[in-house]
């Protein structure tokens, strides 16, 4: 379910830009950027993961696949849909404060850092490579800081698909791996996601090159702050079903 994003306007910099390409392994810049991106996955945290896992399993027939690993010890899980997209769930102990699950979409890390720099948004950037080798995940994450209104509720994943980088066995949980054998028969309908204004969120994903994003399903509502509120999906039978998050 590849689209591709907007064209962005070229900086002024140029000579700024293609040192930052190049920290990303990429070609040198033009006059302007395509980036290809996708809906990647949903991260959720909560007090009982294996209670809401289980019950779609044995509710709607999703696989449960586990996730990522820290000293052997499995820290989460969750399920594929049939459209690509996945939920991964952590534990999350009741006496924190709540956690608004996170929307990560898979782009071009070195155009979106450009863009959102031209915005002059606070961001950090994990480079896989920069990671120590037992530690080394098989991608990269652009992540907001908090209050800068819907783009901190998600952050970007750019992936290296290449054999060797999926050697670590703490990232290479079956929920990871893109293969169609452990898709569900459910399919991703939409995410619908709350906010004070709806016009403001789509211009942020619009001005990092990625709107629109075609599975978002924006909804205003008074006094909203911006979060992911519910996952809509349809089962094999044609249901329609929501996970309310």
């Amino acid at each position: 379910m590849r689209i591709s994003g907007s064209r962005i306007d070229p900086v002024h910099d140029r000579l700024w830009v293609d040192r930052r390409l190049a920290a990303f392994g990429r070609p040198t810049s033009k006059s302007c950027y395509l980036m290809p991106m996708s809906l990647d996955h949903i991260v959720c945290k909560c007090p009982h993961r294996s209670r809401l896992v289980g019950q779609l399993s044995t509710d709607h027939g999703f696989q449960v696949l586990p996730g990522f690993r820290w000293n052997d010890q499995l820290l989460s899980e969750g399920v594929r849909f049939s459209n690509g997209p996945f939920i991964d769930v952590f534990d999350w102990p009741e006496m924190k404060a709540p956690f608004e699950p996170l929307l990560a979409i898979e782009a071009d890390l070195a155009s979106t850092e450009i863009a959102a720099k031209k915005q002059g948004w606070s961001l950090h950037v994990s480079m896989r490579h920069q990671a120590p080798v037992a530690e080394r995940p098989p991608w990269s994450i652009l992540s907001f800081s908090r209050g800068q209104g819907f783009i901190s509720s998600l952050f970007i994943i750019e992936y290296d698909d290449s054999p060797d980088a999926w050697q670590n066995e703490q990232f290479c949980g079956l929920l990871y791996r893109r293969s169609n054998e452990h898709k569900s028969a459910a399919e991703l309908a939409s995410i619908e996601v709350l906010t004070a204004d709806a016009s403001t969120s789509l211009a942020q994903l619009d001005k990092l090159g990625l709107a629109p994003i075609p599975l978002l399903n924006f909804k205003s509502a008074q006094a909203a702050t911006d979060h992911i509120r519910a996952i809509h999906y349809r089962d094999f039978d044609g249901g329609s079903h929501s996970l309310l998050i």
